[in-house]
Protein backbone atom coordinates (compact mmCIF):
# COMPACT_ATOMS: atom_id res chain seq x y z
CA UNK A 1 0.00 0.00 0.00
CA UNK A 2 2.65 2.41 0.44
CA UNK A 3 3.22 2.94 -3.59
CA UNK A 4 -0.53 3.95 -3.57
CA UNK A 5 -0.35 6.79 -1.80
CA UNK A 6 4.07 8.03 -2.53
CA UNK A 7 2.23 10.90 -4.71
CA UNK A 8 2.67 14.40 -3.23
CA UNK A 9 -0.80 15.19 -4.47
CA UNK A 10 -2.20 11.44 -2.16
CA UNK A 11 -3.18 11.90 1.10
CA UNK A 12 -4.04 8.85 3.23
CA UNK A 13 -6.11 8.19 6.24
CA UNK A 14 -7.02 5.56 8.80
CA UNK A 15 -9.73 4.86 10.98
CA UNK A 16 -9.09 3.25 14.14
CA UNK A 17 -11.57 1.67 16.63
CA UNK A 18 -8.90 1.48 19.70
CA UNK A 19 -5.42 0.23 18.52
CA UNK A 20 -6.87 -1.52 15.44
CA UNK A 21 -6.98 0.00 12.15
CA UNK A 22 -10.44 -0.68 10.71
CA UNK A 23 -10.49 1.09 7.91
CA UNK A 24 -8.67 3.14 4.93
CA UNK A 25 -9.23 6.31 2.62
CA UNK A 26 -7.37 8.27 0.22
CA UNK A 27 -8.09 12.02 -0.54
CA UNK A 28 -6.30 12.44 -4.34
CA UNK A 29 -6.13 16.31 -5.02
CA UNK A 30 -6.29 16.77 -8.68
CA UNK A 31 -6.05 20.62 -10.32
CA UNK A 32 -9.99 20.95 -10.13
CA UNK A 33 -11.02 18.63 -7.88
CA UNK A 34 -10.82 16.45 -5.07
CA UNK A 35 -11.32 12.98 -5.00
CA UNK A 36 -12.19 10.38 -2.50
CA UNK A 37 -10.71 7.27 -3.15
CA UNK A 38 -9.53 3.59 -2.23
CA UNK A 39 -12.01 3.42 1.11
CA UNK A 40 -11.43 0.59 2.56
CA UNK A 41 -13.26 -1.54 5.09
CA UNK A 42 -11.52 -4.37 7.40
CA UNK A 43 -13.76 -7.09 5.67
CA UNK A 44 -14.35 -8.73 9.36
CA UNK A 45 -16.22 -5.47 10.33
CA UNK A 46 -18.00 -4.75 7.97
CA UNK A 47 -21.89 -3.10 8.68
CA UNK A 48 -20.76 -1.60 11.66
CA UNK A 49 -20.80 2.21 10.20
CA UNK A 50 -16.91 2.49 9.92
CA UNK A 51 -17.56 3.41 6.84
CA UNK A 52 -19.64 5.43 7.05
CA UNK A 53 -17.74 7.27 9.73
CA UNK A 54 -14.63 7.04 7.47
CA UNK A 55 -16.31 9.28 4.45
CA UNK A 56 -18.11 11.46 6.49
CA UNK A 57 -14.24 12.63 7.82
CA UNK A 58 -12.54 12.41 4.06
CA UNK A 59 -15.59 14.50 3.36
CA UNK A 60 -14.54 17.14 6.04
CA UNK A 61 -11.50 16.76 4.89
CA UNK A 62 -12.12 17.45 1.12
CA UNK A 63 -14.45 20.11 1.41
CA UNK A 64 -11.62 22.56 2.93
CA UNK A 65 -10.14 22.51 -0.56
CA UNK A 66 -13.12 24.50 -1.93
CA UNK A 67 -13.71 22.45 -4.89
CA UNK A 68 -15.57 19.47 -6.65
CA UNK A 69 -15.63 16.48 -4.42
CA UNK A 70 -15.89 13.03 -6.58
CA UNK A 71 -16.24 9.48 -4.76
CA UNK A 72 -13.70 7.39 -7.02
CA UNK A 73 -16.18 3.50 -7.13
CA UNK A 74 -14.62 0.57 -9.04
CA UNK A 75 -17.96 -1.55 -8.51
CA UNK A 76 -16.14 -4.78 -9.99
CA UNK A 77 -13.36 -5.39 -7.85
CA UNK A 78 -14.19 -8.14 -6.14
CA UNK A 79 -14.58 -8.30 -1.74
CA UNK A 80 -11.52 -9.44 0.14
Amino acid sequence: MKEWHSDPDVSAYILEDGSKIVAYGEIWKETQEVELARLIVNPHIRGYGFGKILLAKLLEKAKGFNQRIWLRVHPKIPLL
